[in-house]
């Protein structure tokens, strides 16, 4: 059988580039350590490798969540034991001020001072920020969660939740921004699909209900409206604070007390006249609800009036509003009302150093988790190492063989190619 030279070259161009791309398939493994860069190398290795890098994906996220949940609980109880000094502070101030024979006009004055200069300070320490999110500030980002009214006088008078009274609510749920922000950790996250909340067992919350740490509400439930103070057709504008709803009534002030108690009652019925609970004023200016419902009042936050409103309350639940409430009664010498707050901040610092103690054990679950998906890290690592990777040793092995045949067939070329025109030229 004639075998004619193209023949001869066709098979050596075949060869030659066959060596050729099996060189370069062998040193692309040795310098990438992969055993396939496309998935039609090898398609049963490459599912499988997808399925663990999905793995390794969502690994790493839950990682990431946890990481930011660590530092969010960190500075959260660190903030936390800050407020506890305080109220250890407030405590010996108040015993102080109450077992000690004191001038009302002078040192009762100046304890009432360092009372309020504490309140503000913890107002102060609960605002801190994590990476600009407030810790305490429940789903809101935007804003600092708690802030003072301020008296005419100078003074600070009430504690404020976003915006709302502390004593205005005794559920902490009324409060703006009061849904909580959970994160995933690969716990399996359910989320109920009629409230579109996230199921508590399966995800970790990151946020925090200032008005239920710190306390909301008070022990008496009566608002009032002095009508002696109104002035004929002036306008005013008052927020009601009822069943964890504000809303804000406006009226004209009648000639006569009797008048402007029905124009109140009038705006109050038009604007809950979709609402099972209405508020009622009665003829000396006091505001209730049915079923002793709390009904808080203030004026409207810069309206052209103020109405005088005054919301009667014995003692309020948050330890911040009642050390406000214990500096102003050494300012006006009542040691009585400001004796009664001892046990009550003793009672809030024993809630709090609950509440840390909860944090703690949060931490110590976020540090098990850690470790968990860490040690699932390395397994799945090598799982990978194992798919994807290439063998090193035999691959380095395999492309000198490659190498060797490459340049060998080469060599061959002057044989194999037949002499040109040039040849003979030269």
């Amino acid at each position: 059988m004639r075998i004619t030279n193209s023949t001869v070259l066709r098979n050596y161009d075949r060869n030659l580039k066959r060596l050729a791309t099996n060189k370069y398939s062998s040193e692309q493994k040795i310098f990438t350590g992969r055993d396939f860069s496309r998935a039609s190398d090898n398609p049963l290795g490459a599912a499988k490798a997808l399925t663990v890098r999905k793995q390794l994906s969502r690994t790493k996220q839950y990682k990431e969540n946890l990481e930011v949940a660590d530092k969010f609980y960190t500075e959260a109880e660190t903030t936390m034991l800050q407020v506890s000094d305080q109220l250890a502070t407030i405590r010996e101030t108040l015993i102080y001020g109450c077992n000690t024979t004191k001038d009302a006009s002078t040192d009762l004055q100046i304890l009432g001072q360092q009372l309020e200069t504490y309140a503000r300070e913890m107002v102060s320490i609960l605002n801190t920020n994590s990476a600009e999110r407030a810790i305490f500030g429940g789903e809101s980002n935007a804003e600092q969660p708690f802030s003072l009214l301020y008296g005419e006088d100078g003074y600070a008078t009430e504690v404020l939740y976003h915006g709302v009274p502390i004593n205005a609510y005794d559920n902490h749920a009324d409060f703006p921004y009061s849904n909580e922000v959970y994160v995933d950790i690969g716990l399996g996250m359910v989320i109920n699909q009629d409230t579109q909340e996230v199921d508590p067992q399966t995800g970790l919350r990151v946020s925090f209900n200032g008005a239920e740490l710190t306390g909301c509400g008070s022990d008496e439930n009566t608002a009032s409206i002095d009508l002696a103070t109104l002035k004929n057709d002036n306008d005013y504008s008052i927020d009601v604070f009822l069943n964890g709803e504000k809303k804000t009534i406006t009226f004209q002030a009648g000639a006569s007390e009797a008048e402007s108690q029905a124009a109140i009652q009038d705006a109050i019925d038009a604007a809950y006249s979709k609402s099972k609970v209405v508020p009622t004023i009665d003829a000396d200016g006091n505001i209730t609800a049915p079923d002793d419902m709390k009904v808080y009042v203030m004026s409207t936050a810069g309206a052209k009036n103020e109405a005088t409103v005054e919301n009667e309350y014995g003692y309020s639940q948050n330890y911040i509003q009642i050390t406000l409430d214990a500096a102003q009664a050494f300012k006006n010498g009542d040691v009585a009302y400001a004796n009664a707050c001892i046990d009550r901040i003793v009672t809030a610092s024993e809630n709090l150093l609950v509440e840390i103690a909860n944090l703690g054990n949060m931490e110590e679950f976020i540090s098990f988790n850690t470790d968990r998906y860490d040690t699932r890290e390395l397994n799945l690592k090598e799982r990978q190492k194992s798919l994807e990777a290439s063998d090193l040793e035999s691959e380095i092995t395999l492309y000198k063989t490659y190498e060797a045949l490459y340049n060998a067939c080469l060599q061959m070329s002057s044989a194999v190619i037949p002499n040109t025109i040039f040849s003979y030229i030269r």
